[in-house]
């Protein structure tokens, strides 16, 4: 049999998968397994983690509809058995390029008419994401399927980068992932809003603190991060007596830093999921997504909340559920968790 996973999206969401895509491998050990992903990074980390016949690259900002046609064209080639939509997908818009991929049977979420999936993955408001998905293999009949938390497998090669990035820190080290993924509603067009991002200064605060209490200090992020510091003219605040790698460094190179590290602190954000599957120690800081559902599995990450009433207003998971609820000019959910209380998840974290 010939099986298409589509999980062409963030770095998060690829993590996410990896359990399920790890004992899709178990339970189906002698047919092929092919995969969509978002990016680069994404295949990288798959090849390094688990066995699979080929990886598709489909960068869901950057890929055009020539581009989108030409890969089903090749994937048609390929006569697959079964599709397969990852529940971070868009679930109509998988199972329709499944089809038009030429997928005999598909597997996804609960849909009615044209869209309907042979296979149905059970539903469920208070799953985390990564549970959610291993549904999709109890949908294809396989029962009491065992657990596995998230897994990646970083390379000697980026490992070595590392050390050589960190060569100036001591062995107590902290990362803070200081920026947070994009979200939009569609209101005739995409209006961009930030309901995940926490202060910087509180961040400068809480560096400072880590600081004087005798820890290294990494700052990671991309360019986003990097004109979103430079946009406040914290540059000098934020980086002085860190080793500060924003926009300095690769993703895989992040992610080896992270496996480096004693902690990692951050937003609702790709990385913090990389960390946990390292088996670091996270602390989660979250405003208006949903943690029971988003936040980085694992039994050594704390999460961070206001616990105020309208809390969360993003209720589904995915970066294209968006919702203009969570669009607010005070957004309390992230003001109201001061730095004492991040430092407070810290200690109970690591001591």
């Amino acid at each position: 049999m010939k099986i298409l996973v589509d999980n062409h999206n963030l770095l998060g969401d690829f993590v996410i998968f990896l359990p399920t895509l790890i004992k899709l491998r178990e339970y189906y050990p002698n047919d092929e397994i092919h995969i969509i992903v978002g990016s680069n990074t994404e295949a990288e980390i798959c090849k390094e983690s688990v066995a699979v016949d080929s990886i598709y690259i489909m960068n869901p900002d950057t890929f055009t509809k020539s581009q989108y046609f030409s890969i089903i064209k090749k994937l048609r080639k390929q006569r697959f058995d079964l599709g397969i939509v990852a529940m971070a997908i868009n679930a109509k818009k998988g199972k329709i390029f499944l089809k038009l991929a030429g997928c005999k049977k598909t597997v996804g979420k609960k849909l009615k008419g044209f869209f309907k999936n042979n296979y149905i993955v059970r539903d469920s408001e208070d799953q985390n994401e990564v549970l959610h998905n291993l549904e999709i293999i109890k949908a294809l009949g396989f029962e009491n399927v065992s657990f596995s938390y998230p897994f990646i497998h970083v390379s000697d090669v980026y490992m070595r980068r590392a050390e050589e990035l960190l060569q100036t820190a001591n062995e107590s080290l902290i990362s803070i992932c200081i920026g947070t993924g994009d979200f939009y509603y569609n209101h005739g067009k995409k209006f961009y809003y930030n309901c995940k991002q926490w202060s910087l200064k509180k961040y400068i605060e809480l560096k400072n603190q880590l600081i004087d209490s005798g820890y290294s200090v990494v700052l990671l992020g991309a360019k986003k991060e990097m004109n979103f510091v430079k946009a406040q003219n914290l540059e000098e605040e934020l980086f002085v007596d860190t080793i500060n790698l924003i926009n300095a460094c690769s993703i895989m190179e992040s992610i080896a830093i992270l496996k480096c590290s004693t902690l990692v602190i951050g937003g609702d954000t790709g990385l913090m999921h990389c960390a946990a599957a390292l088996d670091v120690p996270t602390v989660s800081i979250f405003g208006a997504t949903n943690s029971l559902l988003a936040r980085p599995y694992s039994d050594k990450n704390k999460v961070v909340l206001a616990n105020v009433d309208c809390q969360p207003c993003i209720k589904e998971y995915g970066v294209r559920y968006k919702e203009k609820a969570g669009v607010c000019n005070n957004r309390i959910c992230l003001e109201n968790i001061t730095v004492d209380m991040v430092l407070e998840a810290v200690r109970e974290s690591i001591g």
